[in-house]
């Protein structure tokens, strides 16, 4: 039995999934970002100057909506700064590198298993003072029941 309220949508269950489990994270290390930034600016510097010296990067990263029935998967962190924050299995994707191979090499790395990408579901944009996201998200299939969690310390059906 999935742990979100039956009465919603399927579509419902993923706004409120990707709202929940992705997002916190970003908003979190934004947050953290910003703070660290202003406690360290140079006297007489505005946030503006500041933005304009950096140079932004954009980080190109994928997820796995990994469905089963009406329930989505998430897991939970295991390392880092944001280790127990949840999030779809996904990572970064390599120079040189497709976001699809990234995802099924990701999803090896993550939980030693085998997925069939579906189809893209939407690609997000998040801009950020110091970088920007490209997120690729992913609706996937697992190809056996079999995962093992390699670098999550939890993983659920929500």
């Amino acid at each position: 039995m999935c742990h979100i309220v039956q009465e919603m949508s399927f579509q419902e269950r993923l706004v409120l999934c990707y709202s929940v489990l992705n997002l916190q994270f970003f908003f979190k290390k934004e947050e953290s970002a910003m703070e660290k930034e202003e406690s360290t600016m140079e006297e007489g510097k505005t946030m503006a100057d500041r933005e304009k010296e950096i140079e932004r990067k954009t980080l190109e990263v994928v997820a796995a909506i990994l469905r089963k029935g009406d329930c989505i998967f998430g897991t939970e962190k295991g390392y880092g700064e944001f280790k127990g924050f949840w999030e779809f299995p996904g990572g970064k994707v390599e120079a040189g590198e497709h976001p699809e191979e990234a995802l099924l090499r990701e999803i090896r790395e993550e939980l030693d298993a085998e997925i069939r990408i579906d189809r893209l579901f939407k690609t997000v944009d998040f801009d950020y003072p110091h970088f920007h996201v490209r997120l690729h998200c992913y609706f996937c299939t697992l190809l056996s029941e079999r995962m093992k969690l390699l670098e999550a310390t939890e993983g659920r059906w929500l």
